[in-house]
């Protein structure tokens, strides 16, 4: 084991150099594999000390015609039986022996053996057979007075009675095998409990152990103690990332139901923004069942937008009216916006003393608590900090699912009544393969021997789907539920991580699938053109009634160079190429296909109500349009129909006018950016479409 190696990252690099063996040819036995494995672990807590001998009471039974135990670490020369040897008692159930050994009993200072004791796995108690002990020299007395054994090579002892039948206790001494096969276990054990303190952000044992003790949740096949003992060892990434001051006073103030006091904080600016650009966190949190929930905001403007939006969906979510909303004094809390809002709602709004956070200490502790587990997940998993926010909300999905203090239940199973299911859950960043279906792959051009699994990073759960994200060794994001993960591999990003748009993108109504892939998009600010320049061409279709105006401020562009990926170009060279504007469509030869299919683009956004045709005045500033053409091939990769989407042009809006505009039949960007992953997915009335 290396110097600044953990024990984690240890057993996981033998366990891919005992894979890269296998796929060599080399096979080694698994005892001897263990015991290089235990030679290379320092001397730590989380090695399991075995007993060499243990108590233990025998029923001596003159019924019995064998010698049967329930317990095989204490049989020494073990011997399985090539058959299953039935074993009947009184009652007529059947049991099965395994196999036989000897058992090294103690007392009274001498030793002694019981030769061919039948290992009876499930079996409640341990027998000592009269007739057997007989045969062997021995002699068993019973009498009014009482009981009493005694063996040529041990002194006579006296049983005792409890129940109506005599016992014999006895200290028996494991066998190597035993003791080898119980460290073994344990060992596995241990590894299991530590593997769930990864898939749970490095909870700590203790919360572990109360999980799985008092039934908080479902899918923990750890037991308690288990837990436990390992809670004694060090875990590195924990200290490094959770070490603290002394606490200050709590408070003594309760709540008694759900959305009585949602407490609310603004968490930043961090120094490096997050894969999606974002610099800060809106945290909420529910007084009474401590269920959080996290926003990731690129600037303190977006935080009144976000409260009106956050508050909505959780009264939505709980069915209960939020009564009380503490903050500190930032402005970003108290303002005339929200005042007014507040008002509207019947809500009071409680403020800290000024300078005094610590009045606010639920919502500093979230934080904490939150960065603390990020921290620890950026740690284990070995990525850049620049993926803060995915492992931020990564953390608060793994926080409600775990026990908080003075409270007996999780904060989702007190918030939504339904305890936990978390079976599902992997390690944040480790290895994952996500599979490519069959229509993708034929969309794709794949051949039948082309891979179908593509690899990548796990990130977290799915915002409202039962799926996985998945950031794929190109740098996108894929969201799918037929994923295959490698808990113990750690892997960093191939390749530069783009950013993944922050609006979402309107399917085709032929598209089922809905694309499980999020495209990425690279956004980045530019200096402002020079007065009087145009910032933007006329709409590329001779319907829009008029072009983009000249801008003063910072024109948004996206610089991404749109790439296909190599290994998809062979199978796609044959494959015909839609045009790129109206004018392209209109010089081709199949251009009467493409003008039916703008036709019925047109004729579904009338139906649809889409827009309203108004009079502009000359003050007003106005979004162009562009086409955007595809095909659809059938299985057999022919073209089955022309498509034709009307868009927007997003990217023309100008910071400080319409910047923060939205102009397409999608639900809004806030929606889609409040990511309160546990509390599903709540409809809210917010205007989705302005006028073209």
């Amino acid at each position: 084991m290396l110097a600044s190696e953990t024990i984690s990252g240890y057993l996981a690099r033998a366990r891919v150099l005992t894979s890269e063996m296998k796929a060599v040819g080399i096979l080694l036995d698994m005892t001897l594999l263990m015991i290089i494995v235990l030679r290379g672990l320092p001397i730590s807590p989380i090695l399991p000390s075995v007993p060499e001998a243990i108590k233990a009471s025998w029923v001596v039974d003159s019924g019995a015609a064998v010698h049967i135990t329930p317990e095989v670490s204490t049989l020494h020369n073990y011997r399985a039986t090539p058959f299953r040897m039935a074993v009947q008692l009184g009652d007529r159930k059947i049991h099965w022996a395994t196999g036989y050994g000897d058992v090294h009993m103690q007392w009274g200072g001498a030793k002694f053996v019981v030769r061919d004791v039948w290992y009876v796995p499930g079996f409640k108690y341990r027998l000592l057979s009269v007739k057997k002990l007989t045969e062997k020299g021995g002699e068993v007395v019973f009498n009014k007075i009482g009981a009493y054994l005694s063996m040529p090579t041990a002194p006579k002892v006296l049983l005792g009675a409890r129940g109506g039948v005599w016992f014999l206790d006895v200290d028996e001494h494991r066998s190597a095998r035993g003791i080898a096969a119980l460290t073994v276990k344990a060992l596995r054990d241990n590894a299991q409990a530590l593997l769930w303190h990864q898939r749970y952000g490095h909870l700590s044992y203790e919360g572990l152990a109360h999980l799985v003790e008092k039934g908080l949740v479902k899918g923990i096949p750890v037991k308690e103690d288990a837990f436990r003992e390992c809670g004694s060892s060090v875990c590195g990434e924990c200290v490094m990332s959770k070490q603290t001051r002394l606490p200050f006073p709590g408070s003594e103030s309760k709540t008694s139901r759900k959305l009585e006091l949602v407490h609310m904080d603004l968490f930043g600016p961090v120094s490096i923004p997050s894969r999606e650009g974002h610099k800060y966190v809106a945290t909420f949190v529910d007084d009474y069942s401590r269920v959080s929930a996290v926003v990731l905001l690129s600037s303190k403007d977006e935080v009144p937008k976000i409260v009106k939006l956050g508050l909505t969906i959780l009264e939505n979510r709980a069915e209960a009216k939020v009564k009380f909303v503490r903050t500190d004094r930032g402005s970003e809390y108290v303002n005339k916006e929200l005042k007014e809002w507040y008002g509207q709602k019947g809500i009071t709004d409680q403020t800290t003393a000024g300078y005094a956070p610590e009045q606010n200490g639920v919502a500093e502790r979230l934080n904490r608590t939150l960065l603390d587990k990020a921290r620890a997940l950026l740690m284990e998993a070995n990525l850049p900090l620049s993926f803060w926010g995915d492992a931020f909300i990564m953390a608060s999905h793994l926080r409600n699912r775990s026990p908080v203090h003075k409270r007996d239940r999780t904060p989702w199973e007190l918030f939504t009544g339904q305890v936990p299911d978390v079976s599902g859950f992997r390690v944040f960043g480790c290895r994952a393969y996500v599979h490519v279906p069959k229509q993708k792959r034929t969309k794709l051009g794949l051949t039948k021997f082309d891979s179908v699994a593509r690899p990548g990073i796990y990130i977290g759960p799915a915002v409202n789907a039962k799926a996985y994200r998945i950031l794929l060794d190109d740098g996108t994001v894929q969201i799918s539920r037929d994923v295959t993960f490698d808990e113990f591999v750690r892997v960093k990003p191939e390749k530069p991580v783009v950013w993944e748009e922050d609006s979402p993108k309107v399917p085709a109504p032929e598209d089922e699938a809905a694309e499980e892939r999020a495209e990425p998009a690279v956004v980045h600010e530019v200096p402002a053109p020079p007065a009087g320049q145009v910032a933007e061409e006329q709409a590329d279709d001779p319907a829009a009634a008029h072009g983009d105006g000249a801008g003063s401020c910072g024109v948004r562009r996206s610089e991404r160079v749109r790439k296909q990926p190599e290994r998809f170009i062979a199978g796609s060279a044959a494959l015909p190429v839609p045009p790129d504007n109206i004018e392209e469509a209109k010089s081709r030869p199949d251009w009467p296909m493409w003008k039916k299919a703008c036709d019925e683009e047109i004729a579904s956004l009338y139906g649809n109500n889409t827009w309203t045709l108004v009079q502009v005045s000359r003050a007003t500033r106005v979004i162009g349009v562009k086409w955007v053409f595809s095909y659809k091939f059938d299985a057999s990769g022919n073209i089955e129909r022309y498509k034709a989407r009307l868009f927007a042009k997003g990217y023309s809006q100008v910071a400080g006018i319409d910047f923060d505009e939205v102009f397409a039949p999608i639900k809004s960007r806030l929606m889609s950016k409040f990511e309160i992953r546990d509390l599903g997915e709540v409809r809210v009335s917010v205007p989705a479409i302005q006028d073209p």
